[in-house]
């Protein structure tokens, strides 16, 4: 999502930019960017600007020990790729109307994660029809892949699921995506509101 964001952000300010996966010394980079103690976060996806941009270092943090994090932490250092830097291709699907109704501002924050006010779920279980066309656009968007063949590849092999209530010409229920077309997987008018009750943050 993050990517994403990043990507959309660049191609509408005018930006071009490569994006490098971690190598052997992508470890040194936590570090230059504050991010430490540096066993708590993965190893970044480096996306560089054509004209550069402002360096910096922050001292190190203390950690607690954790087994099950120094296991992950094992297989997420072990990454070693060593291609060139793959440019960022579009993040706007091709096909999407441009009728003007949404700013840019509007989209990215409809699409973000955001969280709730406190006491709420993520979603809600309330019916609100939606139109057909929304579908046609979330499909749209879940169709651009990432950048560089690695993330794309990654990408290629995702099984997308979704839970649809109200959308005009489908059943409420469990989807898949397929081939670009959503396949309904099982009808069920309460799924909305019962994944309702497993979503949301501690």
């Amino acid at each position: 999502i993050n990517l994403r964001q990043l990507c959309l952000g660049m191609e509408l300010f005018g930006l071009s930019g490569t994006l490098r996966l971690p190598d052997r010394g992508a470890a040194g980079l936590l570090t230059d960017f504050g991010l430490t103690p540096e066993s708590e976060w993965s190893l970044p996806l480096t996306v560089a600007l054509e004209d550069g941009g402002p360096s910096g270092a922050a001292a190190p943090a203390e950690r607690a020990a954790d087994p099950v994090l120094d296991g992950i932490l094992t297989v997420n250092r072990a990454q070693d790729f060593t291609g060139p830097a793959a440019p960022l291709g579009p993040s706007v699907p091709a096909d999407l109307p441009r009728d003007g109704a949404l700013s840019w501002a509007e989209v990215l924050w409809r699409r973000s994660a955001g969280r709730m006010p406190r006491g709420m779920y993520g979603m809600t279980g309330r019916r609100r029809p939606v139109p057909e066309r929304t579908l046609r656009e979330a499909v749209s968007w879940l169709s651009v892949p990432p950048p560089g063949p690695h993330l794309a590849a990654a990408w290629e092999e995702l099984r997308l699921t979704a839970v649809f209530q109200g959308i005009e010409g489908h059943a409420d229920g469990v989807w898949h995506l397929k081939d670009g077309r959503p396949v309904l997987h099982r009808a069920h008018p309460g799924a909305a509101a019962e994944l309702e009750t497993h979503y949301g943050y501690p």
